[in-house]
């Protein structure tokens, strides 16, 4: 160091230092912290870890760390595909066939029964009725990371305007076009479609499960709109059931404190 000079920069050294823990540790941090605010440039040498950190490595390590942890992020967001049903839940349709429908397919209802769920793949049992009175059963496997839908019957749960998913039987990633607000068999829910040329599809958000469809097949086309349902119940000044009634009853068991409460004032009160 030459005399005379006005002092720039420092070394400190520490036999340890953090990210262990102890007073020395501590002590040299807060110094060197403040000398850093009065403008001087340091490093420190750890000499039992036999290793020189330079003012700028943490944040450099800071901010390298945090870049990994958004790009994880975002990764994790793209590629996850949730599926919105749990085994047990049920929707049944109305459905209109138009045309001259092949055989089996003159349908007037239909109901689809979520049987078994591993990860992204799940069975459910599809039950129909013929205009004439005969019923069917099948049982149908969705598995979304094949693109395995099902005819769009149920799609990836809280997919947006935007989003897509992959259709394996027409090979091509369909896109949701938008999404609203709408009453569902007595329910508000939000409610996202898509439109290609064989078919118009309407999908509860939450769930994935379609509850509007216009089908456009060869000669014949079929219409079917959810009709019934145990995966929401229908809601009462905007109120799902169960809550309503809750309110109801606190409301009811306050009026009849506050009633009991004037009663017992005013019998004191004629004493």
């Amino acid at each position: 160091m030459e005399f005379g000079k006005e002092i720039t920069a420092f070394c400190n050294v520490t036999h340890t230092f953090l990210p262990r823990v102890g007073g020395i540790e501590r002590v040299v941090y807060e110094q060197d912290k403040r000398l850093m605010r009065r403008g001087f440039g340091k490093s420190f040498l750890n000499l039992k870890n036999n290793c020189v950190f330079d003012r700028f490595m943490y944040k450099k390590l800071v901010v390298i760390l945090s870049i990994l942890c958004v790009l994880v992020t975002i990764t994790a967001a793209e590629g996850e595909i949730s599926v919105g049903v749990k085994k047990g839940d049920w929707i049944e349709f109305e459905v209109a066939t138009t045309g001259t429908p092949i055989e089996g397919h003159n349908l007037n209802w239909a109901r689809m029964e979520i049987l078994d769920i591993q990860g992204t793949e799940f069975t459910s049992n599809v039950t129909t009725e013929t205009q004439n009175g005969t019923f069917s059963s099948i049982i149908r496997t969705f598995n979304f990371v094949e693109g395995n839908v099902q005819g769009w019957v149920v799609i990836p749960a809280n997919l947006g305007p935007g989003d897509s998913f992959y259709d394996v039987f027409i090979d091509r990633n369909v896109t949701i076009e938008g999404e609203e607000q709408k009453t569902i068999l007595g329910a508000t829910r939000t409610i996202t479609y898509a439109n290609t040329p064989e078919r118009h599809k309407e999908w509860d958000k939450s769930t994935g499960v379609f509850v509007t469809t216009i089908d456009y097949l060869e000669n014949y086309t079929i219409n079917a709109t959810a009709s019934a349902t145990n995966m929401w119940s229908p809601q009462i000044f905007g109120l799902d059931q169960t809550v309503f009634y809750v309110v109801v009853v606190v409301l009811v068991i306050a009026v009849i404190a506050v009633v009991a409460a004037v009663i017992l004032i005013i019998a004191r009160r004629k004493k």
